[in-house]
């Protein structure tokens, strides 16, 4: 049960930052949360960023759905896992980003708390499904 838990808060923490780009894709003032806020509203030039920003997250989000069997999923457990690994390893990455080059407060603290929250969650997640199977 935990495992679906975590895979669930997860999802909702990558999907709350699939929101927030796609907030900036529609031309948001919440540039500040990312991209070390050097945009307060993202230049049209500068959006489709968002917009593949928006379609990984949301399917990072989805990846962690189908991996905490929260649903049902045609794809490998072993691949799951791989997307999973990946995506902890980035986190960790970004969660480095954010808190250390990022001269944006609102990255900093905003974008990298849910960063590192993500990241923290994805590692128990991966620690206490290895310990399931």
């Amino acid at each position: 049960m935990k495992i679906k838990q975590l895979s669930l808060v997860s999802a909702l923490l990558w999907f709350s930052q699939a929101f927030l780009h796609f907030l900036l894709l529609i031309g948001a003032p919440l540039g500040q949360f990312v991209f070390g806020g050097v945009y307060t509203v993202f230049p049209l030039w500068l959006r489709p960023v968002n917009l593949a920003l928006f379609l990984l997250w949301t399917f990072f989000g989805y990846s962690y759905l189908l991996y905490g069997g929260i649903l049902k999923s045609s794809w490998q457990e072993k691949t799951l896992t791989r997307i999973i690994q990946l995506v902890t390893v980035f986190l960790g990455l970004a969660t480095c980003f954010n808190f250390f080059v990022s001269n944006s407060p609102l990255e900093k603290y905003g974008t990298g708390s849910m960063t590192a929250l993500t990241f923290l969650l994805s590692c128990y997640l991966l620690i206490l499904s290895k310990k399931s199977r």
